[in-house]
């Protein structure tokens, strides 16, 4: 029978609270069971009433906009022998909920008689119950059947209370069997019997782990040696079975689960994993796995009837989005995975979102959460995180918060915290936090990570389209046997713009904004500079992409300091010292513009956006950071886009070798490679590029070679002798040129004066000495400045000029000079 909420008025017996303030004479249980008695009166539910006959029977209720029904099972008129299934009774510890005093206010408008309220039955059959409050307590609930032989029976397993000895948990198989002999109906309640074999399995599990050689177990079992604390970490989650491993960042909590979960299929043969994290780390899981394990792995993506299928087969670790997880918590939970893993689990800190809440639906026996920030800014957060691994350890939400805040009485507001040491308490069973300075003996002094991270697919699409003009100039070098001048420059850019758009497409056009390396930024930022003292070096070649993160960093107020080829000489003095002294600057944004010598000591973590081709660029960057004085260990995160020229630089040595070696070594050009070295070369860009589609395909990307020109000039700015200043002798320090010979529209060629043009003609003749007295280095150029023609094979001079004006004033300038 289902029944609609009548219209009702306010029954006028409780009285009016505030659910903003709790009266000050009044306590903060009372406080709260009248909150959910005037809910229950001024919200509609609808009701359906299970036993039409019974008054004390159960229920089923639901709150208009809500999509779940709770049972209340009707039991008695005083709080405390009732039940609801939803949340809030099983851990406000008030005996009560707003569904259960619903079902009282839906009784007095049916007008039910008094004496029908207090006739309360006795229930024929006797059971196994939960007891809700500050602990959970199996107890004894003796019906009206056999009634003396159970109270005999239950001396022998309960105590005086009837609540049920935890060392009796073992046999609850037999006591139940045992109960049922007296008594056919005898039944253990569903949430009672699962909080028994939970308790039970917990002490299996902890006598099996203490049995083993725990400092050998892992050799078995993953392929890396662990440092002790993360041996210590692994042994803490798989012996808590529900855990949190909050180490600092940087500490290694992706190893630490993975060996916990290998332990736990070990010792207790789980089966499945699922891994849930935050979209841009799913590949970044699937390689540690394959790194660190000899297990399977898969990722779960794609439209929902095929993640269905996914999440069914084989692999023995899956890997979703929080977003995926979210949306497949039914399809999930009736899979009945044996572990999660929640990883950056701060995106569920807030507990209003639908995310957390779909989150929170999904059930394992086994879960650990991972995040080194549970608490940023409320205790609100840290409630919402651990509520996925015990719902019922911190107790209700009000009364956390009323312990442990300072609440200001005239404005109502927090102004602080208190008794913070019992919640560390509180959390000590199921938590494990180390930081750096904790176990810095055990850790090395540099600490190297690469992040993969996806690409959107508008990013995809521009790095394929440039890959395929790369893939028709490869072709036409393996036929002909060499490029022309004009093919290796065009190379160059489009392999340039293959490494850009791996950051953000802004970079290409400064119209769109499609990436997802900046959030993933973010998100690091975020967790390290909880820290106060913990300061990060953030690197990127392109400006425009450090640009994109400063926007950032201003719209979230963090403090930082930002160099760039922009930033004169004078002042960058200053920004060292911000960073260097002040507390509250916790982040360095670079390009490479700060050249070799940079320090940046009191930093102890360095994120680069993007790596050089160069090797010893990055090196440049690390040392800055890494160097003589440096007090602490330093963690390098390197982000590379999944599947692109940038996974393929990390998965090729050789080619950023040959790079280095070629192309970039001490800022010479690509005309300046000799021939074996430029064929080594090509070989390697071959062997990274895919087999184009046409010979005729061309780039459909709407980018200039200016804005190409720009950006490379950031690195280039490393290796040239004479250091830029601002942005006008950025675009000085290499000269670019279209493929017609003219200048780029947008790129200003600035006034010259007469010192200027001194130092410009010395630094040439210093830099053409060094090419002729290198090794091969006359030849070099006479290669570099003539052309060999395609059909005859004839070579002639080939110099690249701004326009046919500048030749012509050369020449009649020529001409002055032979006349005099």
């Amino acid at each position: 029978m289902k029944s609609k909420s009548p219209k009702r008025k306010v029954n006028d017996t409780i009285p009016k609270v505030s659910y903003y303030r709790k009266p000050k004479d009044m306590g903060i249980d009372e406080y709260q069971i009248l909150l959910r008695k005037q809910y229950a009166e001024t919200q509609k539910f609808e009701i359906r009433k299970l036993s039409p006959e019974q008054v004390y029977a159960d229920y089923n209720v639901q709150q208009q906009g809500s999509k779940q029904w709770h049972r209340v099972a009707l039991r008695h008129p005083n709080p405390g022998l009732n039940f609801c299934t939803c949340l809030d009774f099983k851990t406000n510890q008030l005996g009560t909920c707003k569904h259960i005093e619903y079902v009282w206010v839906y009784l007095k408008e049916k007008k039910i008689p008094v004496k029908q309220i207090a006739n309360v039955p006795v229930p024929i059959h006797s059971s196994l119950y939960i007891k809700y409050g500050a602990t959970r307590q199996v107890m004894l609930r003796i019906g009206s059947t056999n009634t003396e032989k159970l109270i005999q029976w239950k001396n022998k397993y309960f105590d005086r209370n009837q609540i049920l000895d935890e060392q009796h948990f073992e046999n609850i198989d037999s006591i139940i069997k045992e109960a049922q002999t007296i008594d056919e109906n005898f039944r253990c309640n569903d949430d009672a019997l699962a909080f028994i074999l939970q308790q039970r399995d917990d002490v299996l599990r902890k006598k099996k782990i203490e049995a083993l050689p725990q400092n050998s177990i892992f050799k078995k079992l993953i392929k890396v040696s662990l440092f002790p604390y993360q041996l210590e970490g692994a042994l803490f989650a798989a012996r808590a079975g529900r855990s949190l491993i909050a180490d600092e960042m940087g500490l290694g909590k992706t190893i630490q689960a993975l060996a916990a979960a290998e332990l736990l299929r070990h010792i207790n043969g789980i089966n499945s994993v699922l891994i849930i994290c935050p979209t841009s780390l799913k590949y970044q899981w699937l390689s540690e796995i394959e790194k660190f394990t000899k297990s399977q792995a898969s990722v779960i993506e794609g439209p929902m009837h095929v993640r269905a299928g996914q999440y069914r087969n084989q692999s023995f670790y899956k890997i979703a989005s929080y977003n995926a997880a979210g949306n497949d918590h039914k399809l999930i939970n009736h899979e009945r995975f044996d572990l999660i893993i929640l990883d950056e689990a701060q995106r569920i800190k807030n507990w209003r979102t639908k995310i957390s809440y779909s989150i929170k639906q999904l059930q394992s026996k086994h879960i650990i959460v991972l995040t080194g920030t549970p608490l940023e800014n409320r205790i609100e957060e840290l409630y919402s995180v651990v509520q996925v691994i015990d719902q019922f350890r911190l107790g209700p939400l009000y009364r956390l918060l009323h312990n442990h805040q300072h609440i200001d009485e005239s404005t109502n507001k927090v102004v602080g915290y208190k008794d913070l040491h019992k919640l560390g308490t509180l959390l000590s069973e199921f938590t494990i936090r180390r930081n750096k300075s904790v176990v810095s003996n055990q850790l090395p002094e540099r600490m190297v990570k690469t992040l993969f991270v996806p690409m959107t697919q508008a990013q995809r699409d521009l790095h394929n389209s440039f890959q395929a003009d790369v893939s028709q100039i490869v072709n036409r070098w393996k036929r002909k046997g060499f490029l022309t001048e004009e093919e290796r420059q065009k190379l160059m850019i489009l392999m340039g713009q293959m490494r850009m758009v791996c950051d953000s497409t802004y970079i290409i056009d400064q119209e769109t904004r499609h990436d997802t390396k900046v959030e993933e930024l973010m998100n690091i930022l975020e967790e390290a500079i909880f820290e106060t003292d913990q300061k990060a070096v953030v690197f990127s070649q392109w400006e425009r992409m450090t640009r994109l993160v400063a926007q950032e960093l201003d719209a979230r107020g963090i403090e930082y300091e930002y160099l760039h080829g922009g930033i004169a000489s004078k002042n960058r003095k200053d920004l060292l010292e911000h960073f260097r002294n002040k507390r509250s600057s916790k982040i360095f944004l670079s390009t490479d513009a700060g050249g070799v010598g940079l320090n940046l000591q009191s930093a102890s973590l360095l994120v680069n956006l993007d790596l050089p081709w160069n090797p010893a660029v990055l090196e440049q960057r690390i040392a800055r950071v890494h160097r003589m004085g440096q007090q602490r260990k330093v963690q390098i995160i390197n982000m590379v886009s999944m599947d692109t020229i940038e996974s393929q630089m990390i998965a090729k040595l050789e080619f950023k070798q040959a790079m280095a070696k070629g192309i970039l070594d001490k800022g010479q050009d690509v005309i300046f490679m000799d021939e074996s070295s430029f064929t080594k070369f090509m070989q390697l860009v071959e062997s990274t590029m895919p087999p184009p589609s046409s010979e005729d395909s061309t780039n459909t990307a709407t980018v200039t070679q200016s804005d190409v020109a720009q950006e490379i000039a950031t690195e280039r700015e490393t290796f040239t002798s004479s250091k830029v200043d601002n942005p006008t002798n950025r675009q000085m320090a290499l000269p670019f040129e279209s493929a017609e010979g003219n200048p780029p529209a947008d790129v200003s060629v600035p006034d010259f004066q007469p010192e200027e043009i001194v130092k410009a003609g010395a630094a040439f003749f210093e830099k053409l000495q060094l090419v002729i007295h290198k090794e091969n280095g006359l030849q070099m150029l006479v290669k570099s400045i003539t052309k060999r023609d395609e059909t005859t094979g004839q070579t002639y001079l080939n110099l690249p000029v701004q326009s046919e004006e500048s030749v012509a004033g050369f020449l009649k300038m020529l001409a002055a000079m032979m006349n005099k």
